[in-house]
């Protein structure tokens, strides 16, 4: 008569190696995982020449229409912003280059609407001026027709 020889599953101890068989799988699986994400993080890719030229000139068509007067401190932080841009790229570190072009993008943006909003708030101004004086001429003519 022949006798089987124990199988994993039929000894008592093949429930554990079949788990620890699944635990090293999934552990090397994480680890691939990991790795994976790592080197994707760590990739750099260089920003588009053309969104920094873009940025660029952006950055000198608001110089033109008169920004920095309008609106100083903000496009104090894009020249701060656009120098580091420039800095960051020549040392490779291209992600933090593309973050500091998106965000001088929305700092020309604020710059803009700070200047719109300087604008018309001088309007405004002015507009109060001209109701006052116009008040106080109505006040004088009322006076004269009273007397």
């Amino acid at each position: 008569m022949q006798t089987a020889e124990p199988t994993p599953s039929s000894a008592g101890c093949g429930a554990a190696d079949r788990a620890g068989f699944w635990i090293k799988a999934i552990k090397a699986g994480a680890l691939a995982i990991m790795v994976t994400a790592l080197a994707a993080c760590s990739a750099t890719t260089r920003p588009d020449p053309e969104h920094y030229q873009r940025v660029r000139q952006q950055v000198l068509d608001a110089h033109a229409a008169g920004l920095s007067d309008a609106a100083p401190v903000e496009m104090r932080f894009v020249q701060q912003k656009l120098a580091a841009a420039e800095l960051a790229m020549q040392h490779g570190d291209h992600r933090q280059a593309e973050t500091l072009l998106k965000d001088i993008e929305v700092e020309l943006e604020t710059a803009r609407l700070r200047a719109r909003v300087n604008r018309l708030n001088r309007a405004l101004e002015a507009a109060k001026r001209r109701n006052a004086q116009a008040e106080q001429q109505l006040n004088e003519l009322q006076e004269a027709l009273h007397e």
